[in-house]
């Protein structure tokens, strides 16, 4: 509460890979005249912790997907349609 500046609130949750190694972070930093301790630690802190739990089981499930399926190479900016008319 007002630890990092003067007049908000902030909040943070970790996003973790599978060994529950910090990878990223996500939080909400809201003015004091607009969000109340009561409402940030009763209404924000569970639904931050919740989207922290789904991204860190999506970047799981994205760390552990294949860069590119068998046989099958990964476009370069080059190989893209140039043709197209400047706006």
């Amino acid at each position: 509460d007002q630890t990092m500046s003067i007049g908000f609130r902030a909040i943070a949750a970790p996003i973790v890979n599978q060994e529950g190694k910090t990878v990223a972070a996500i939080g909400i930093i809201a003015h004091i005249l607009n969000v109340s301790l009561e409402r940030l630690t009763d209404e924000f802190v569970p639904l931050l912790l919740e989207t922290a739990q789904l991204a860190s089981a999506e970047y799981a499930h994205v760390e552990t997907m294949p860069r590119t399926r068998p046989g099958t190479t990964i476009p370069r900016f080059g190989a893209f349609d140039t043709q197209s008319t400047p706006a």
